[in-house]
């Protein structure tokens, strides 16, 4: 279906007007009307074909702006996009992230179809371990209750006992009546439990397996002062004149806060059938959510 001149124009303009922030990618790109008219036949088509369908599209803020800011019905982490397709009460859940993500909307919302565009589309930390290597944990550790991070797949989350969220890891862990946990499947989300429950006074073992996410390992407290040194050097810019200072901003939000995955960050955001997950051996050719590593790094 081809769209009027006058409705392809007023596309171009809306997603101008979405992306004309967005101005730190890493293959270069920059928005500008022309790029923005090109794209508007399809995001057209894929709007009109949700309306059609009944169906929501959840964007993680990994996956490309053009699919967050032009046909994503929310933004925003996985567990909170899970949540609002959940209240949507949708007939069919495109989740624009990884396997993992997808299957967390389809437990909260069994009776819908949910589909994630890329099943090769996995995750570092949630595929290094699955089911099996959980069982085999708890077979070491058997008086110990069983802790996943919600960013792991359907099959270790229904070998857990409980599963947790950043926001409140601390607090269910210090009220768990076993002393002795076993957290899965993030060994770096381990040791800050271990260390705050420490300096809370809370009396638990904790016991991880060897889990992480290929970026979040990249950075340390040298990498943190580095950021935090060239945000000040920014600040003293800040007499060069207006224009000056909105570029400075704007590349902190999008280039500065710890983001070498290319991905949309949270500053940005904030402005603005069943699944199965991906086999462990994906995890080095999938990064990020965004399906693409090169050398074993985000793009």
């Amino acid at each position: 279906m081809i769209a009027p001149a006058a409705t392809l124009e007023a596309e171009a303009d809306r997603l101008l007007k979405a992306l004309l922030h967005v101005d730190c990618e890493p293959s270069g790109r920059r928005w500008n009307y022309e790029s923005c008219l090109a794209l508007a036949p399809l995001t057209l088509e894929i709007n009109r074909l949700k309306r059609e369908k009944d169906a929501v599209i959840l964007t993680h803020s990994y996956v490309e702006p053009e699919i967050i800011y032009g046909v994503g019905d929310f933004k925003g982490d996985s567990y909170f996009l899970s949540l609002k397709a959940k209240e949507a009460r949708a007939k069919v859940i495109l989740f624009a992230g990884v396997v993992f993500m997808a299957e967390t909307a389809k437990i909260l919302s069994p009776d819908a179809q949910v589909i994630v565009p890329d099943r090769g589309s996995g995750c570092s930390l949630a595929d290094s371990i699955d089911g099996a290597g959980v069982r085999r944990l708890k077979a070491l550790h058997p008086d110990a209750t069983v802790v996943c991070y919600i960013n792991s797949t359907a099959d270790v989350k229904a070998e857990s006992d409980v599963c947790v969220t950043s926001g409140n890891v601390h607090h269910i862990v210090a009220n768990l009546p076993a002393r002795r946990i076993l957290f899965v499947p993030d060994r770096l989300m381990g040791q800050n439990v271990r260390d705050e429950l420490k300096r809370r006074g809370v009396d638990k073992e904790i016991i991880t397996s060897d889990g992480t996410c290929m970026v979040h390992d990249q950075f340390g407290p040298a990498d943190i002062a580095a950021a935090r040194a060239g945000r000040s050097r920014r600040a003293a810019t800040r007499g060069a004149g207006g224009r000056l200072r909105g570029r400075v901003r704007r590349r902190w939000r999008s280039c500065a806060v710890g983001n070498r995955a290319g991905f949309t960050t949270r500053a940005q955001l904030s402005s603005g059938a069943s699944v199965s997950g991906a086999p462990a051996h994906r995890a080095r050719r999938t990064a990020c959510g965004a399906g693409r590593v090169r050398n074993n790094r985000c793009p």
